[in-house]
């Protein structure tokens, strides 16, 4: 089976090395290019392609948002994955619009960058787990604050509310259990039932309807 191509971008050497550390030991994957600029990486992307091109937000020349957003739209068949120090609300947001097909923070790196590059060469968008739980928890806290005016969580029970807000916290399924009193796999029971009701598969998925119906505003 061929390896999957992927091209790194970043300005900082030590954090591409450091992510080729991580990718040498998986021959499934070979970095094929990297790049300390965003308009090098552009102009070899556009020209050379790749599988999958990871690229530091903060760049010279092009900022990493500005190259997917160009990318995404002569090659759209590029997965682009970005990846950031900063974490925040409005960060996330401006990546998942620029068209790129997940976020991780440089802070996830080391334990998620290869779960991160397997779901997006499969065609799935993926974001950190602790962004895309800091991004839900914002999400929950602004329908009970009654600042969602489309009814857009209404479907969901006031026990499922309590679920995502336990596990928009970081508490695992037991955790959450035995908080509210309830099995392991009854709150992974309801977590399903929520992403059945709201017609969703991923948390990623959860936060970009988020966006969608205003529940997450830039």
């Amino acid at each position: 089976m061929d390896r999957l191509r992927i091209v790194l971008a970043d300005d900082h050497p030590i954090v591409r090395d450091g992510i080729k550390g991580i990718l040498r030991n998986d021959k499934r994957f070979e970095v094929s290019a990297e790049f300390g600029n965003g308009k090098t990486a552009c102009d070899y992307l556009e020209k050379e392609g790749a599988d999958i091109a990871i690229i530091d937000i903060s760049m010279p020349g092009l900022t990493g948002i500005e190259v997917t957003r160009y990318l995404n739209s002569v090659k759209p068949e590029l997965k682009i994955k970005e990846f950031s120090a900063m974490s925040d609300e409005h960060t996330v947001m401006d990546v998942l619009k620029s068209g790129a097909k997940g976020f991780i923070a440089k802070d996830d790196v080391r334990d998620e960058l290869i779960k991160a590059v397997e779901v997006v060469s499969g065609g799935e968008d993926y974001i950190s787990e602790s962004v895309s739980r800091s991004l839900l928890f914002k999400l929950i806290n602004k329908e009970k604050e009654g600042r969602v005016t489309d009814k857009a969580l209404e479907v969901l029970s006031d026990r499922e509310i309590e679920v995502l807000t336990l596990l928009a916290e970081g508490l695992s399924y037991k955790e959450a259990g035995e908080k509210l009193c309830i099995s392991a796999r009854t709150v992974e029971t309801h977590k399903t039932n929520i992403m059945s009701k709201l017609e969703l598969r991923t948390m990623v998925d959860l936060i970009k309807y988020a966006l969608r119906n205003g529940i997450i505003k830039l």
